[in-house]
C-alpha cells in the first residue's frame, strides 16, 4: 500500500531532513491511511 510505502520512507530517510519536511512526510502519511 502507498501509506505504507510513504511510513517506511520516513524511517529510512536520513536524519538530516528539516522538522518542515519531516511534517510534509506525516501530513502525506496521514492522507494515504484514509
Amino acid at each position: 500500500q502507498f501509506g505504507d510505502l510513504i511510513v517506511t520512507m520516513i524511517v529510512e530517510v536520513p536524519k538530516n531532513l528539516s522538522s518542515k519536511e519531516q511534517e510534509l512526510f506525516v501530513e502525506l502519511s496521514k492522507l494515504n491511511q484514509r
